[in-house]
């Protein structure tokens, strides 16, 4: 079998508008639809965390609001200027323990002593509290969140340090974290699908029917009857404003001027 026999056999044609989703089989499609997808994943992502966080603090914040407020309550007759000791202190305190969100608490005096504890007794330090700007801890793993407030004694200075049960906080994040993680399925898919449609449209149909042009291109100019095959199906594709038309233009024109000196070849040969 000679080249000119090679060059005339049929080829394999890939069939551009068989299935809405076909051209998904091409590795570019694949390769720009994945990154697309990936792409706004990752930067939903990367918003993800820092929304997270926020929320977390939001929702420890609103506790603390409630367990400062709940202490106001506990101890309103104190702040009336009602003589009490730091024992009787505690005692009013630690029926904040009825509280479902309070857990435990201590007592401290201005030099750091502790007074005495309730419940589920703190694992914050005075040392811890004492002269930091943050005045709170968050333990994840116990789901416990505490806060020292500080409390004026008959004039003189004491602490009080909550334990919270955090659990409905961790809980409101992880549904948080899946609302988002939902949302951001829904943005991608949207997106994704939108890339596809528009992917099949100016890029990869044009480019599948150039792959079938080319292998009729050898046959159709070296085939007598070379008017019945045309017009070729990038045809349509090649007044694009843009590279993918000059590319089908270019080709056209360099089977135009081929297929011609072919024909005038073989005239010339026949006469």
């Amino acid at each position: 079998m000679n080249n000119l026999d090679r060059l005339l056999l049929p080829v394999p044609l890939i069939k551009p508008g068989s299935s809405p989703l076909s051209f998904l089989r091409s590795r570019l499609s694949q390769r720009i639809v994945l990154s697309v997808f990936g792409s706004i994943v990752a930067i939903e992502g990367l918003i993800l965390i820092p929304s997270v966080i926020r929320r977390k603090d939001e929702l420890l914040d609103n506790l603390a609001q409630q367990s400062a407020a709940s202490l106001n309550v506990a101890t309103i007759d104190v702040r009336k200027d009602e003589v009490v000791f730091p024992d009787q202190l505690l005692d009013k305190i630690s029926r904040m323990e009825a509280i479902p969100m309070v857990v435990g608490g201590t007592l401290y005096d201005a030099r750091g002593t502790m007074i005495g504890s309730f419940g589920e007794a703190p694992t914050m330090t005075f040392e811890q509290f004492a002269t930091a700007a943050d005045r709170t801890h968050f333990d994840p793993q116990a789901n416990r969140y505490e806060t020292a407030q500080e409390f004026p004694l008959v004039g003189v200075p004491h602490w009080v340090v909550i334990n919270h049960n955090a659990s409905e906080v961790s809980q409101e994040v992880r549904a948080f974290i899946w609302r988002i993680f939902g949302l951001v399925l829904i943005i991608s898919a949207v997106v994704t699908l939108t890339t596809m449609i528009v992917l099949r449209s100016i890029l990869i149909a044009p480019i599948l029917a150039l792959s079938n042009d080319l292998m009729k291109a050898a046959p159709a100019a070296l085939s007598d009857s070379n008017a019945t095959i045309q017009p070729f199906a990038s045809a349509r594709y090649q007044g694009q404003n843009d590279e993918l038309g000059e590319v089908i233009g270019a080709f056209h024109t360099m089977f135009d001027r081929i297929s011609g000196a072919i024909a005038r070849r073989k005239q010339a040969e026949t006469s």
